[in-house]
């Protein structure tokens, strides 16, 4: 019976205020159905009748179990290796060599990696330093720090495991690089351990302050502005800048523009891409 609960017009602009208050996504009335097919699951573990009742139960200081199963279901958790293919060049071809030589020796260059989904992003960064390590021995490996963030309570403890579905390698994932640092096994393929120790994954929602995670060179925040509410996309941005070194580079979605306000961000275009650094 629960699977024809029905989503009134009021019952979604209630639940659609309460997700942009507490997590930033903004959901377009015309897509009130995936509102309803994400929580109706919910719904039905609850043993509850109407989204009415739901939201009730969400004024009321809900336990986490129930806060993190929302974050699990709202999320879209969309990702591929390499995603846009010249992000990762701009990286390898502009990024990295001009951090290492403008950075003291023994300082950590740090990398931040926010809404990381299952981990292909993060990864992917990790890869592309080795790769470029390899291609440079005389650059220390372990000076790098890749720091990953994701809404989604699931996706951040599976992630450390670095295991994906054939699905999953398909989308993005040269056969070269898999071949390089993957192992089939029956549980999918694994990614070689050693790329799996340079990421660490946190629970985070990006509405919040970034502060625990200190100041970074180089910040991926691509592709989850286009899930926020306009006010929410400057919210967010904001924590972002304020963690972002003096001459850091931040990379945003190749859909994606900064949102209105003023931003110590200077643009700059390589290959098909572009890539702003944070004014000293």
């Amino acid at each position: 019976m629960n699977n024809l609960i029905s989503l009134s017009n009021e019952e979604f602009l209630l639940l659609r205020d309460y997700l942009v208050s507490q997590y930033g996504i903004w959901i377009e009335k015309e897509k009130d159905y995936l509102l309803s097919e994400r929580l109706r699951p919910l719904l039905r573990e609850l043993k509850m009748t109407s989204f009415h009742q739901f939201y009730l139960l969400l004024q009321n200081s809900p336990p986490i179990t129930i806060t993190n199963r929302i974050k699990e279901l709202i999320t879209t958790n969309e990702s591929q290796w390499f995603r846009d293919g010249h992000p990762f060049e701009i990286l390898s071809e502009v990024i990295l060599p001009q951090l290492i030589s403008s950075r003291p020796l023994m300082e950590p260059i740090r990398f931040l990696s926010a809404g990381s989904a299952k981990g292909q992003e993060a990864f992917s960064i990790a890869i592309s330093i080795e790769t470029y390590c390899k291609s440079n021995p005389k650059v220390n490996k372990d000076r790098f720090e890749i720091v990953a963030v994701d809404l989604n309570p699931t996706l951040v403890k599976e992630a450390p495991k670095g295991c994906f579905s054939s699905f999953d390698i398909e989308r993005g994932m040269p056969d070269e690089t898999r071949k390089q640092y993957f192992t089939k096994t029956d549980n999918g393929w694994v990614l070689d351990e050693a790329l799996r120790n340079q990421v660490t994954f946190h629970p985070h929602n990006l509405m919040k302050p970034l502060n625990i995670y200190g100041d970074f060179d180089v910040i991926f925040y691509r592709n989850v502005m286009i899930y926020f509410s306009d006010q929410n996309k400057s919210h967010s941005l904001g924590h972002v800048f304020n963690r972002l070194r003096p001459g850091g580079y931040l990379l945003i979605g190749s859909m994606e523009n900064l949102p209105g306000g003023t931003w110590a961000l200077d643009k700059n275009r390589y290959a098909k891409g572009a890539y702003y650094q944070k004014r000293d």
